[in-house]
């Protein structure tokens, strides 16, 4: 199941006064099942604006990496207290998540911050394929946190640009708009040129 709108509001904390709490998601409302393709008519975007995953800006079909960018937004803002991206106009705040690299959170350079960074930073890969494959793989990043030595997958290089490269002619429309839009050239590689 892909969610497609993992945001604060539909994240919530349940348990007994006193003990730990457990995070629940919640608000299915926007969810697809994996193996269901077309339940979204074309140019409709499905989520909400400041968490919406790169391919969602393009309406291209979500995934399982669709629901790690939104917790990778809901991450930064949770440690930072600011989103990536605070812009007001709709168009370009879509440009945004598709094309500019998110700012770093800044959390420090003590301690967990670098690595904890790290994560939320490949959560934010605009590259469906750079960013973690699925919940689990972010979760065993976030349990090494605790172990200093322990490698992290979000401290791998990355072999190729995080660059999006649009699937579909619709996406490929939208994604020289939001180029134009920002006054930004298309990378000769992207297929957008």
């Amino acid at each position: 199941m892909i969610h497609r709108d993992i945001k604060p509001g539909n994240i919530y904390l349940v348990g007994e006064k006193g003990a730990p709490y457990e995070a629940k998601v919640v608000d299915f409302g926007f969810a697809k099942l994996a193996e269901l393709r077309g339940l979204t008519q074309q140019g409709v975007a499905v989520g909400t604006l400041e968490y919406m995953a790169p391919e969602q800006t393009v309406n291209e079909p979500p995934d399982a990496r669709t629901d790690v960018y939104g917790l990778g937004v809901l991450m930064y803002r949770m440690f930072s207290g600011r989103l990536p991206f605070k812009i007001k106009d709709d168009a370009e705040l879509l440009a945004h998540h598709l094309l500019s690299p998110p700012p770093p959170p800044a959390l420090g350079d003590a301690g967990v911050a670098p690595r904890l960074e790290a994560v939320i930073q490949k959560a934010l890969r605009k590259r469906p394929d750079l960013r973690y494959d699925s919940m689990e793989a972010v979760l065993a990043d976030l349990d090494r946190l605790a172990s200093p030595g322990a490698p992290l997958a979000a401290l791998q290089p990355l072999r190729q640009a995080d660059v999006y490269a649009p699937h579909t002619p619709f996406a490929v429309t939208t994604a020289r708009y939001f180029y134009k839009l920002l006054g930004k050239q298309p990378p000769t590689e992207s297929g957008l040129s």
